[in-house]
This record gives structure tokens, sequence and C-alpha cells, in this order.
């Protein structure tokens, strides 16, 4: 057992330094590279601490075991068969060595007791007891135990509470009944190539969805939810969205990766850094879903998934965080990084993607390297294995999964007819396999039936631009095909033989787009390798992007604002620019609900517009309501949050005083308190008892202060 606990006590200070090295470097690697790399490459930790591997006969770092500890008795007057009673003295076996490494006493190694008998015998053998005035006492079994203990007590206590809330969800569940919802979550679980559709329930006892299982996994939705999402096309296409969230959480196996992760916690439980780790690594799990599903959707499918996280926000409050499962927004405190990631996901270019398996490599050697090793003895192995990820990617299936396509739609006659070209983009199947946007394209499979835009160009004079175009149609037609400003079509390759060509792009708008006619292509990619944005007025990837461009630019020269327009506008945005948007509006005293205020705040950059909040409220420019001021509080920076309250003034009650003061930190308590009082407000004993709570005995103080005074 002692063993057992050194090699664990090894492997949990080596996991704790390589998770120390992971959650240095994440606000790093979370902006260079992908989210599935950031939550895949916590890998790394969880090998740490199975695999006890270092290299090197001095590799790692040592840390020496202490002696066996002794406990002092009382004396006694009792006498040894020593010579005048000397006390006697323990030696080992062999000269200057002690009996057992660890304090484990071994058969043979018996100190034996010297005498002054003038026969120069040696005494009997004599165990240490009581009557010696010293014990030994055996603290890594006391060590040992202590783990072991906790480690069982860890793991029943994980079993028991899975167990309890899964038997709570799953009681009076009943299966998805509603026909239009199962077609639309089976076509999406063939899109995803998944061998049979995970099953999906309804049940009362739930408040938001989750995934459990390990061996069937079940995807459970809460009753009020289904019934909110049963009307409409559009209703059902965001609960499809919602079910494409959680196939993913079970394509990817990611239950088991949960699992896996807590059955090591239950090992380290006294190990800190190990929950800290498990926390990012459950933030980065939904990231890296995300990325996933918001790579193949459009603009429209894009807004809405956003839309379906912040409604999500609402029911993360009741989820407990210490049992594997999925579910669809788990924290309200991560809502901002995942609409981030929707809102600015873009394709990670080469050299992102060589730097990332450098650094990969590199955080593997240095999580080999760095072991611990406890008291000297070796607790290393020789290991061969490495650990690698098998993802299959059955591109044919997910192109046969297609469904048949409408040869009398407009985006069936769009490929042979210029002018529709030439207009807005216009498709009726847009499907994509490991699809990535930004400058330029790729995609495992891809399935269009109508035209995408991949790039527009604002040019300042006629230039060359060259593209390289490469694809494998399996079926359909499919070209490239440069708009220039008069309207004019010129065909780029429409063979996909590959290579790199020059299309002259004339002054003013043009837009390099795709066109399909029922489609099915392999290993699209579509780039523009001499690119230089320096060279054009403005560059954009998409509509939506030229869209959000043109709306930015009305708002700042000051021509009526179409506020539908701008807030369909926001999810393309960058944050600084959707904070010069709310500062607009707030110059403007347009009216604003809480709803689009709370958009504003969740799309922009929380703490420049927090600063145009406070300075509008200060202004006179907005007086917002208390519902307004209690649903932004979440979304302001925590150092302006008092700053918004002081800016009410003679408009700050006291209900929403004690809402808020959840929010404030100590200095903007005292500071809204005093405010309320000098408006000639009074304190009641029952108002100051319900505030109590959140004051300090600083705070308490100068309340009291200023009460004593008035």
């Amino acid at each position: 057992m002692e063993r057992i606990f050194l090699c664990v006590l090894s492997l949990s200070l080596s996991g704790a330094l390589a998770g120390t090295v992971l959650l240095l470097i994440h606000p790093l690697t979370k902006k260079w590279f992908s989210r599935r790399w950031n939550y895949y490459i916590w890998l790394l930790l969880i090998a740490r601490l199975v695999l006890p591997l270092h290299f090197g006969e001095t590799g790692g770092l040592r840390i020496p075991l202490p002696e066996a500890a002794y406990l002092t008795a009382e004396p006694g007057n009792e006498k040894t068969d020593g010579k005048d009673g000397a006390e006697p003295e323990m030696k080992g076996a062999d000269s200057g060595e002690q009996a057992g490494a660890y304090g484990l006493e071994k058969a043979g190694d018996i100190s034996q007791t010297e005498t002054g008998d003038k026969d120069g015998q040696a005494a009997a053998p004599q165990m240490p007891s009581l009557l010696s005035g010293k014990i030994k006492v055996n603290w890594l079994a006391f060590l040992a135990g202590l783990w072991l203990l906790g480690a069982c007590v860890s793991f029943f206590l994980k079993i028991w509470n899975y167990r309890r809330f899964a038997a709570g969800a799953v009681k009076d569940s009943e299966r998805l009944s509603d026909s239009g919802i199962i077609t639309q979550a089976e076509d999406t679980a063939s899109r995803l190539c998944m061998k049979k559709m995970p099953a999906v329930y309804e049940s009362e006892r739930v408040s938001g969805p989750v995934t459990l299982g390990l061996l069937k996994p079940a995807v459970i939705l809460p009753k009020a939810f289904v019934a909110g999402f049963s009307e409409g096309a559009d209703s059902k296409n965001q609960l499809c969205l919602v079910l494409h969230h959680e196939f993913i959480h079970i394509k990817r196996k990611d239950l088991w990766y949960k699992w896996l992760y807590q059955a090591l916690l239950c090992a380290h439980w006294f190990n800190p850094v190990l929950y800290l780790a498990g926390q990012k690594l459950n933030a980065d799990c939904e990231l890296a879903c995300d990325e996933a599903v918001v790579a193949s959707l459009t603009k429209e499918g894009k807004k809405a998934y956003g839309n379906i996280l912040i409604n999500a926000a609402e029911w993360s409050g009741t989820f407990r965080r210490n049992i594997p499962y999925t579910t669809l927004l788990e924290r309200r405190h991560d809502l901002k990084e995942r609409l981030q990631g929707i809102l600015h996901y873009k394709k990670q270019k080469k050299i992102g993607i060589l730097v990332s398996m450098c650094m990969a490599l590199g955080l593997l050697c240095l999580t080999a390297c760095g072991s611990v090793r406890i008291s000297g003895e070796e607790t290393s192995l020789s290991v061969s294995e490495k650990i690698s990820g098998i993802f299959g990617n059955d591109v044919e299936k997910f192109i046969l999964s297609t469904s048949i396509v409408n040869r009398h739609g407009t985006a069936y006659r769009m490929y042979d007819d210029d002018i529709l070209v030439a207009g807005e983009d216009d498709h009726d199947q847009w499907r994509a396999y490991h699809y990535a946007g930004g400058n330029g394209v790729t995609a495992r499979g891809f399935v269009l039936n109508g035209s995408s835009t991949v790039l527009i160009v604002e040019a300042v004079e006629d230039i060359t631009l060259k593209v390289e175009t490469s694809y494998e149609l399996m079926d359909g037609k499919f070209k490239t095909v440069c708009i220039k400003p008069d309207g004019s079509v010129e065909v780029i390759d429409d063979t996909g033989e590959g290579g790199l060509c020059e299309v002259t792009l004339e002054k003013g708008r043009n837009a390099i787009k795709m066109v399909g006619q029922g489609a099915k292509l392999k290993e699209l990619s579509i780039s523009f390798p001499k690119l230089d944005k320096r060279d054009f007025a403005a560059v954009y990837n998409s509509e939506t992007e030229e869209y959000a461009d043109n709306t930015l630019q009305e708002i700042q020269s000051e021509k009526a604002i179409d506020k539908e327009k701008v807030f369909e506008a926001l999810v393309y945005m960058e944050d600084e620019e959707v904070s010069e948007v709310l500062a607009a509006l707030l110059e403007r005293e347009e009216s604003l609900t809480s709803d689009e205020m709370c958009d504003l705040f969740i799309y922009s950059d929380r703490k420049l517009s927090t600063k145009y909040l406070t300075e509008a409220t200060a202004r006179g420019d907005i007086t917002p309501d208390r519902e307004m001021v209690i649903e932004l509080m979440p979304y302001l920076d925590d150092e302006c949050r008092g700053s918004l309250l002081i800016a009410l003034d003679g408009d700050l009650d006291w209900e929403t005083l004690c809402e808020c003061m959840a929010y404030l930190d100590e200095d903007d308590r005292i500071d809204c308190i005093l405010l309320y009082l000098e408006n000639g407000n009074t304190l009641t004993f029952s108002q100051y008892e319900e505030i109590s709570p959140y004051l300090s005995n600083r705070a308490a103080e100068k309340i009291d202060k200023y009460l004593e005074g008035k």
C-alpha cells in the first residue's frame, strides 16, 4: 500500500507541474490555437497522471522522504539488561543503515542491544517499547491509509451524486414524440456520420438540455423547452441546433473523457491544481463543441445559435458541476467567451497549425520530463505506448446522406443564370464536413445547391488577383466565378483540376463566389495566396461581413438608424465596434429595451460599453429603469458597476440597490448606500438586515458614522 501511495503521490506532483504549465499558457493558446487543440491538450495532463514516466537516471525532481518519526514516552524506573541500566541503542543490520527504507521493519533486521557484560556476550534482541522510552511511528502507512480513505469516499460520493442526478433526470421522462423534430434530429445525426441517432427524451425534472450515459448516451430535454420550440420551422431549427451540440458531444466521446478525468480526481483528491484544470477542461469542451457546430452554419444559423446560448444562461444556475455530463451551458460565466468564439470563428492558418503542432510536441516532452520522484525510489516505468486520438472521417458517407436536390427552385437555376449569380447569395443546400472559412475555404466534404460568397474586395484600381482552386466533383456541377462591378460573371474554374490562375479585378466591388447545381465535392480548397488587403479599400470574407461594415459606416456618418438592421449586424462586428454603436445610440437618445441593451453588451467590449453607458447616464441621455440595471449587472465591467448606480443619483431606489449588492465590491457598496441616504432616504432596521450579509465591519462602521452624524 505504501508503495502505491508513493507512486500516486509522485504522479500527482508531476501532474501538478504539468497542470500549472498548461494553466499558465492557456490565456495565450486560446487566442492562438483552435478550441479543439485547447481541449485535447489536456490529454497531456491525463497522461502525466497515469504514466509513471521520466527520462534518464537523474531526470525529474527528487523529494526525499523523512525518516520514521519517534514519539517519546514517559520515562520509567525500569532497568534494561544493559550495564548500569543504560538504555539500549538501536542499530541496523548493516553499519549505519536503518532497517526499512520507509520505517518498515523487515525480518532479520531487528536491532540488538549492546551490553556491558564482562563476558562480552550480547544480550537477547529486544523490540522497542514504551518501556524503552521511544516508539517508532510509521507515518507513511498512516498517510497511505488516509489517501486510500479519501479516494474511496471521493469515488463513492461521485457515483452516488451521479446516480441520484441521473435517476432524477430520467424519472417520468418520455421519448420525444414530435415527428418534425425527430426527422430533423435524424438528419443532424446523419450529417455527423453517426451510425444511430441517440435517444432523445422529454422530462419535467431537468431545467436545461443534458446528455447522460456512457454505453448508451441519451439527450434529455425539458418539456417546457421542447414545447417552446414546437411551433414553426425556425423554432424547430433552433431546437435542432441544441441537438446538434449534444450529438457532437456524443460523437466525440466527451462523456468518456470527463469520466476519465473524474476518476483521476478521485485518486488525486488532495491536489488543488487538478480541480482548477478540471474547470478549464470543461469550459474548453464546450468551446470546442461550439467551434464544430458553427463551422458549418450560415450567418442566420450563427445568430440563432448565439441567441440560444443567451437564453440558456437562465438554466445554468441549477446544474451540478461535479457530475460527468454535458449540457448546452453549464456556467453563466462562460457565456461571454463562448459568444466571442462564435462571432470570431476563423480558419486556422497553415502557420498556426504548424506552430500548434510544435507547441503540442514541446508540451509532450515537457510533461514527460517534468516528473517528481519520492525518496529516491524508482517509480518510473519503461512505457513505449503513446496516446493518440483517432477520429473517423467518413466523407463519402456524409455526401451520400444529403437529401434530394430541388431541381425547380431558384438555387438550382442559378448555375446557368448569370443574373441570379450576380445578385445576393441564395442556396437551399449548404453542408460541409470539416469546413474552414476566412481567407478562402477548405472542406473535406461539401454540398452546395446555389451560390455562396468566398471573398468581396473593393478595388481602388484595376488589379490582378491570384486564385488557387482544387476539388474532386462527385456529383452535379460546380464552379468558381468572379462577379465584376458591372455585374458580369467570369468563370475562374469549373473543372476542379487545381492550379493557380489570375483574375483581373476591375475598379469597384468584385466578388468571388462558389456556385453549385446539386454539387457534391471532396477535398474542396479555394485560396488567395498573394492577397494583400492593403491593395484594396475593403476586404470581406462574406456578404454578412460587408453588411455589418456598411451598417457601422451608416451609424458613424450620423444617418438615420434602422435599429433592426443594427441588431442583425451585431454578431458580425468586432467588440470595440459594437461599443461604438452603443455610444452612437445613446448619444442620439435612441429608445432601447433591456433585451436590446443586454445584446449590445454581450457582443461588445464590456469595459468600454460600461464607460459609455455611465457617461450617458450622468449626462441624462438615458435613465436606465430598475429592470434594465438589474439585467445589465452581470455584463458590466467589474470595476464600473458601482459607477452606473452612482450615475443614477436620485433615481437610485432601494429595490435596485438590493438586487445589485451581490455584484458590487466593498467600496462601491459603501458609496451606493451613502448616496441613497444622501438623497433623503432612510434606512430602516429591516432594510439594514437585508443588506447586512454583504457588509464588512469596515462598511458597517462607515454607515453607522454617517447615520450618527446625520
